[in-house]
């Protein structure tokens, strides 16, 4: 049987659905750092991560209602952040691209401010801050930083105290992706998974995080701008490789998370996916035809509750 990664203490239940469940527990689990520290060093060095997409071969949408499931990563296609420190030291804004017009916002003062309150929500409402027509990929960035900083002020990380931004400095997040669009193929959660993936390294969070939590955040990023979906596309491009999932209830009240097991992918058999190469041209008429996949799967949830 693989050997599973360090499992949050049984105090942080239900993590995933809401991040003050997460601040129960004072001494966060440690976890293998997602990037090496060694390559950190200097405040104004640029950071670049990246996160591959996804195909769940069995179980989906199981991962929502406390079933199973299998995925696997592709590493022919990826969505790619990068975090780049401002000049100024006097600078605590952070801006979020590419576009014409970018997202620009400030931390709030004071760590009170980050707590995952309706008032916190409301102030750090990436739609509300962004616009309707705002680039999809920009706004998901935005709501990870939300998330990200709300969940250290409610387990008591001071991120002004933590790794490079000592200096309060902000930073600009820009974002790139060979993602098919609206193929299932997981890209909206692979900008964040990178992005989450940059934030940890800038913040100096590397062996703070349970590896396990940094699904639930994901997914708390999607959440919080009106996404419908699991833990599955969450968990496979943290982990990466091919990875087997339980999502049982009594499970995720004990630890707060599914279990996550490794697999070999060599077990498989020979896979091929096929897709329209010409989804590129058609990226604009599919946005306005139906919208992020979210809204596809927007009612799947409450038709199971009714017992469809």
């Amino acid at each position: 049987r693989p050997v599973r990664e360090a499992e949050a203490p049984a105090s942080e239940r239900q993590a995933l659905v809401d991040c003050r469940a997460l601040a129960a527990s004072p001494k966060p689990q440690a976890c293998r750092p997602m990037s090496d520290p060694k390559r950190d060093a200097g405040a104004s060095a640029v950071l670049t991560e990246s996160c591959h997409a996804r195909v769940g071969l069995l179980g989906n949408p199981s991962d929502i209602y406390g079933g199973r499931a299998l995925a696997l990563s592709l590493k022919q296609f990826e969505a790619r952040v990068t975090l780049t420190p401002n000049d100024g030291e006097d600078d605590p804004a952070i801006y979020v691209l590419p576009g014409s017009e970018p997202i620009r916002f400030e931390p709030p003062a004071s760590a009170a401010g980050d707590a995952d309150s309706e008032s916190a929500r409301s102030t750090w409402n990436p739609a509300a801050a962004a616009g309707a027509e705002v680039d999809g990929g920009k706004v998901l960035m935005t709501s990870m930083v939300s998330v990200l900083r709300r969940y250290c002020a409610l387990v008591h990380i001071d991120l002004a105290r933590m790794g490079r931004p000592s200096d309060g400095r902000g930073f600009t997040l820009r974002y790139e992706t060979t993602v098919p669009f609206q193929l299932g193929l997981s890209g909206s959660s692979a900008i964040i998974c990178a992005c989450l993936r940059c934030l940890v390294r800038y913040y100096g969070l590397q062996g703070r995080l349970p590896k396990a939590l940094l699904p639930n955040l994901v997914l708390k990023a999607e959440k919080d701008l009106g996404t419908v979906a699991g833990y599955m596309d969450r968990v496979i491009q943290v982990y990466g490789g091919l990875v087997y999932m339980d999502f049982n209830q009594m499970y995720f009240d004990d630890f707060g998370h599914g279990a996550y097991d490794h697999l070999n992918p060599s077990l498989l058999p020979d896979l091929y996916l096929m897709f329209d190469a010409g989804w590129r041209k058609k990226k604009e008429e599919a946005e306005e035809a139906g919208g992020h996949s979210g809204k596809i799967h927007s009612n799947v949830r409450q038709r199971w509750l009714a017992k469809d």
